[in-house]
């Protein structure tokens, strides 16, 4: 594995996405716009993205008040809690949304508002049952949580470089190993910032932890021949801050 990377590290990422279902031509999602309503931290649209035969993502966009023209940093932000939980007062949205910084918090598939009761207490995970369909299909849950975020990155490089000066991402507990992949597969991407993490190794984390709970949303089969998530944080070098 160590030899595969050294070689060639655009044909390892390129094994990357081939193994998690990710096609490297993705057709733009049709957005639609919801409500918007105002708080005294930030202006607050509701945003809906749906790539064509892929399942609606539900986002919401934090802006700060007063900003009409000046271009902002964004902050793509996915949360394994929810977007709501993230939102909360004195949340850590509120705390990332500044004059000058802008931040889309995201709700991966079965996570947040499309989280499945799943089968917590036999098969030890809420995603056991998108989870084994997603592997059935060849398209395992991560890969497809990250054309979720990738959708909001598509939508932030239409609206174009007056508006969006530099697209960062941020993901917590499960959705972080979501957003390394996403940070490494995407150069549109600045920089990842990886909050506790659910998992940063599969071998240290999952195959040495086997009775481990919530584990189903990292399965990717066969990737341990070619990658560890460590992997993809030494791709990413200094793009990448893990707190």
């Amino acid at each position: 594995r160590q030899r595969f990377w050294t070689g060639n590290p655009a044909k390892a990422l390129a094994k990357v996405r081939q193994l998690i279902g990710l096609p490297k031509n993705l057709p733009q999602p049709a957005v639609e716009h919801g409500s918007q309503r105002q708080s005294d931290w930030a202006s607050v649209d509701k945003f809906t993205f749906q790539r064509p035969g892929d399942m609606p993502v539900p986002a919401l966009l934090f802006r700060p008040p007063g900003n009409i023209d000046e271009a902002l940093d964004v902050i793509v932000y996915a949360d394994d809690r929810g977007m709501q939980s993230a939102a909360r007062v004195n949340g850590p949205i509120r705390k990332l949304v500044n004059e000058s910084t802008a931040v889309f918090a995201v709700d991966l598939r079965g996570l947040g508002e499309t989280r499945d009761q799943g089968s917590n207490a036999k098969y030890h995970s809420h995603s056991h049952r998108v989870g084994n369909v997603a592997t059935h299909i060849g398209q395992p849950l991560l890969g497809q949580r990250v054309r979720d975020l990738l959708a909001a990155v598509d939508y932030l490089n239409e609206v174009g470089s007056e508006r969006v000066r530099s697209i960062r991402m941020v993901g917590v507990g499960a959705a972080a190993p979501v957003a390394l992949h996403a940070a490494a597969l995407d150069a549109r991407i600045s920089e990842v910032e990886l909050r506790n993490p659910t998992v940063s190794s599969w071998v240290k984390d999952v195959l040495a932890q086997p009775l481990r709970r919530e584990m189903v949303d990292h399965v990717v089969p066969g990737a341990l021949a070619w990658y560890d998530l460590s992997d993809l944080a030494r791709q990413l070098g200094t793009r990448l801050r893990t707190r």
